[in-house]
């Protein structure tokens, strides 16, 4: 697929869920533009390129949020527009960091080096700076500029401080943040070798992956101290909070015992506050993406009940419903050991997926939850089959 064609397709998608988000269908939106439904749809997948006047209107119509309006820009091969302020810097710095966990990596390496010519604060620039860093996979000089930032923040007044754009907590979070994003590709690296060595475990395999866990645990242990850290000194942000129960998650998945079930009920304590919360800046998606973690968390202790009555919930939503599919197919094979319903409930969860969002083929092949659907003998064929599944766009009807 060209790169004009990926980017298309990156704008359609993210059209379509902001556009779902705003509570406008495709007709609704036709109808507010003076054009025929099947022109959104064209748009929305990717068959059809959008101009800066059209994408204007769009943003006029659904209310669109300048976070949202830069990233349409982005994705559209259009110039973002960034100006001094603090507002804009913090767009630049966020939305880069979505359009990497989204594989935008170019774009969010545009957006970083595009608004540094904007910002000449030292502290805004080497936190823009880790930034680019991390985006190339370079965690140590993210690590480095990160640390760097807080040195130049620590060396202002107060007043100053307050108006650098950037704050004590969101920095140390941002540093915690790199240490849990080299956790999650080791980890990522880690379940690979599991799944494919999972019938003739070696001990040189063994080794190998146990040397690996420990420098995930390192990390993970770190991202906690300092993300700990940040929650104390921002205990409003729940961005922070969401991201720290995250890691929970992830190191509790490497844990055993008591330590297990303490880390995954800690997880679980901050997702309940994410959901439950009436903090603006938690918009309905994110606590959605809460829900789905949430649920994923209760079945890893065994309250399968409660995790499948959730996760059925949440697949009505429908901005995240393919997300809600996967922790679905999850869930149930964790528990369905021999169990032939359950199985084929998690097999059929995972069909919905790739018809939905065939960008998970990858994840679901090395998904290490998956193990009792992988290898029974009925579904092992059947689940190797999931890779010619193709998507289905939606038409919004």
């Amino acid at each position: 697929m060209s790169q004009s064609l990926i980017k298309m397709k990156a704008f359609g998608k993210e059209l379509s869920e902001i556009r779902k988000i705003s509570g406008f269908s495709q007709y609704q939106l036709a109808k507010e533009l003076s054009m025929s439904r099947s022109h959104i749809f064209r748009l929305e997948s990717g068959e059809r390129n959008a101009n800066k006047d059209l994408i204007l209107k769009i943003i006029n119509i659904l209310k669109i949020s300048d976070y949202n309006k830069t990233k349409l820009f982005l994705l559209a091969n259009l110039e973002p527009e960034i100006d001094q302020t603090n507002e804009s810097f913090k767009i630049c710095f966020y939305l880069a960091l979505e359009l990497k966990n989204k594989g935008l990596i170019e774009r969010a390496k545009y957006l970083i080096e595009v608004s540094m010519n904007n910002f000449k604060n030292t502290t805004k620039l080497h936190a823009l700076l880790a930034n680019l860093n991390l985006l190339n996979s370079d965690y140590e000089g993210a690590i480095k500029a990160n640390n760097e930032a807080l040195d130049y923040l620590e060396k202002n007044s107060k007043d100053e401080q307050k108006n650098a754009g950037i704050s004590k907590g969101e920095i140390i979070h941002n540093l915690g943040y790199v240490y849990f994003e080299r956790a999650l590709e080791k980890n990522s690296y880690r379940d690979k070798s599991i799944v494919q060595n999972w019938l003739k475990y070696e001990k040189e395999t063994k080794e190998f992956i146990d040397e690996l866990k420990d420098e995930i645990l390192f990390d993970l242990n770190t991202a906690i101290d300092k993300f700990e850290i940040a929650c104390g000194l921002e205990p409003e942000n729940l961005h922070i909070a969401d991201q720290l129960a995250r890691i929970y998650y992830n190191k509790a998945n490497l844990s055993d015992g008591d330590e297990r079930n303490t880390l995954f009920n800690k997880s679980i304590l901050l997702y309940e506050v994410i959901i439950s919360s009436s903090n603006h800046i938690i918009n309905e998606f994110k606590k959605q993406e809460a829900s789905i973690f949430l649920a994923m968390a209760l079945a890893k202790i065994f309250k399968i009940d409660e995790a499948s009555r959730l996760i059925n919930t949440i697949i009505n939503y429908k901005p995240l419903y393919y997300l809600g599919y996967y922790a679905k197919s999850c869930i149930y094979s964790i528990n369905g050991k021999n169990n032939q319903n359950l199985l084929k409930i998690s097999y059929d969860s995972l069909v919905q997926t790739i018809k939905l969002s065939s960008d998970l083929k990858e994840d679901i092949k090395f998904e290490v939850d998956l193990y009792n659907l992988r290898f029974d003998d009925f579904f092992k064929e059947k689940f190797n089959e999931l890779e010619y599944i193709q998507e289905e766009q939606d038409e919004d009807k």
